[in-house]
């Protein structure tokens, strides 16, 4: 599998120079970094985008020694390999992998170490070789807690941590909606409809909140598909919906924002900004299932994942338990469905991907070999997906609307009939001409 890498690194310095930056009184360093002096944050920027900007084995292989740890090297050699284990899990090529740091804070320690918080944009464009003229993009962004100390004069990498789930398997959770995660329902128990529930807005809202700014979603191939950014712009808090705020496991909090606010599903005193409910990934799960019998949930096959719908992950086959949750947001052209999350914050990244990423990042974090599931809520409403053919094109629908997006901007679209010409660009992307 060949793959053109563009390099992060000589991309971002490129840009530095032209890049807005927060500054602070008297000091050219980002706001967050204005503990540290000037020297030795330049010197720990130059290290962090030349570490972690790689994205092969390759790469990882010929960093100095003086740079990072042995430890912080197999880190990075599981996170090249994760993208790999991606690629071959989807059946695409990865066209460009670039993956740019971005320093989010930094400041000393007692002992005159550095600690530094970093955010890594994962940038990807891919293509399926059985499709002609495919083209697709996905994203995805983690946050790093790093130490870096001096040795003979230079500094290196010394701890490498990912953030990541904060829901652990022995966490117990608030029992907010007062059911049992095995309690039966009675056969005389109401199964709500959302007959209210917009899925158009769902997944609107979630391409807005998802963690990356929508100037960079189009495939505009000016550099193999991927502008980068420039230093202390990348992290995904700052393309949040920040009234929800944000939480180390944001994935639940993301989620039901997208149902609530963007769907339309009415919050209540269980589920609202703030609750267990709302905010864990198990708790929710439970609550749209067992409390509120909005709908049922079920193992994911190959098409049973549709948009508006939650996704979830957990290391129980029965589904009891979920550490990870995310949300459909549509299909690439393979008609892969594609995710968007946060706490890894995600853009429509393909569902087989977004498993393989989840589960070497649970196994990564948690020493664990234990196999990962992937559920989603199959939700009772009037848009009950489906699909068929026309045209040569995929379409999928429910009993109101052709679900589709924008070819070029990713809008999600309302289409009622097949109208030659306008169903693949959204009213405004149509008016100015633009096409991918």
């Amino acid at each position: 599998m060949k793959k053109a890498i563009v390099s992060a690194f000589l991309i971002a310095v490129l840009i530095v120079s032209s890049t807005p930056k927060a500054f602070g009184q008297n000091s050219s360093l980002p706001l967050d970094c204005i503990k540290i002096s000037e020297m030795d944050y330049n010197s720990i920027f130059a290290i962090v985008q030349t570490v972690f900007s790689v994205s092969s084995e390759d790469e990882v292989q010929i960093i100095n020694s003086d740079k990072i740890s042995a430890n912080v090297r197999q880190g990075l050699m599981e996170s090249v390999a994760t993208i790999d284990d991606m690629e071959e899990t989807m059946g695409a090529t990865f066209d460009s992998v670039v993956i740019t740091p971005a320093i989010s804070s930094a400041s000393y320690t007692q002992a005159g170490d550095v600690k530094a918080e970093i955010y890594l944009t994962t940038e990807i464009v891919y293509h399926y070789d059985s499709i002609n003229d495919s083209v697709d993009y996905m994203a995805y962004g983690e946050s790093h807690s790093l130490e870096l100390r001096k040795q003979r004069g230079e500094w290196q990498v010394v701890f490498d941590h990912l953030n990541g789930f904060a829901e652990i398997e022995n966490e117990e959770r608030s029992n907010d909606n007062g059911i049992d995660d095995n309690q039966e329902r009675s056969a005389n128990e109401m199964v709500y409809t959302l007959n209210g529930y917009s899925v158009n807005g769902a997944l609107s809202y979630a391409m807005q909140y998802c963690g990356f700014p929508l100037s960079r979603r189009n495939m505009s191939m000016s550099t193999n598909g991927i502008n980068a950014y420039g230093s202390g712009i990348t992290h995904g808090w700052a393309y949040y919906n920040q009234t929800y705020g944000q939480y180390t496991s944001d994935c639940a909090n993301y989620v039901s924002q997208c149902l609530s606010q963007g769907g339309g599903i009415p919050t209540n005193s269980n589920w609202q900004m703030g609750t267990a409910n709302f905010i864990s990934a198990s708790n929710l799960i439970v609550y749209l299932t067992n409390t509120m019998n909005y709908g049922s949930k079920v193992s994911v096959t190959s098409n049973n994942v549709y948009p508006g719908n939650p996704v979830f992950w957990t290391i129980h086959s029965d589904l009891t338990w979920a550490f990870h949750v995310g949300i459909c947001t549509g299909y690439n052209t393979a008609g892969s469905p594609v995710i968007c999350a946060h706490t890894t914050d995600v853009y429509r990244v393909p569902m087989s991907a977004l498993t393989t990423l989840v589960t070497n990042k649970y196994h990564a974090l948690y020493g664990s070999t234990a196999p990962v599931y992937a559920g989603t809520v199959l939700l009772n409403s009037s848009n009950q997906h489906t699909t068929h053919t026309s045209a040569g094109s995929t379409w999928y629908y429910n009993d109101t609307y052709h679900f589709h997006v924008c070819a070029y901007c990713e809008y999600p679209l309302n289409v009622a009939n097949h109208v030659p010409g306008l169903y693949n660009e959204c009213d405004i992307c149509h008016a100015i001409g633009i096409f991918k």
